[in-house]
């Protein structure tokens, strides 16, 4: 298990237990950290030490375990530099790839929401004049305009 690297402690979980695993996890809808609450299907920013700077991620599930240390299913988007390609000049600066890769992290690893776009959105976005409190919406705003396999190193483009 990675080592965590996040400022966040879980508070609770939110609503009623909606199952149990196989191995007798209790899976739920929503957390709230430090008093922000995290939902499955959010975009998050995860800070793992052993893999280096902040990533982005989809929360899949949310569950604890039976010791009830409490764990995200979260699916990686990869920026450029870690695909097989690397960063290409037709890449956008906020660019990320969604791909088959999950992993199960504690819920301490995230570091916060990020938000990440189709392309049309985006584009509409950047068309948007920008606020004086936009700062951290620019470091946290990102566009996926296609999937990316790791494993083959296949760019699939995204539809929308």
């Amino acid at each position: 298990m990675p080592r965590r690297t996040s400022r966040f402690n879980p508070d609770g979980w939110i609503g009623e237990q909606l199952s149990v695993g196989a191995n007798s996890e209790r899976f739920f809808g929503g957390i709230r950290v430090d008093g922000e609450v995290f939902n499955v299907g959010d975009f998050v920013l995860v800070k793992v030490e052993s893999y280096g700077d902040t990533q982005v991620m989809k929360i899949d599930a949310l569950f604890e375990d039976m010791q009830e240390q409490k764990f995200f299913e979260g699916r990686w988007y990869y920026p450029p530099e870690d695909t097989t390609c690397g960063r290409l000049v037709g890449h956008d600066p906020r660019e990320v790839f969604e791909t088959v890769h999950v992993d199960e992290l504690l819920i301490e690893c995230i570091d916060g929401h990020c938000t990440v776009m189709e392309w049309d959105a985006y584009q509409q976005w950047l068309g948007q004049p920008a606020n004086d409190d936009d700062n951290h919406e620019d470091e946290t705003t990102f566009v996926c305009r296609a999937a990316y396999h790791p494993g083959s190193g296949e760019f699939v483009p995204l539809t929308g």
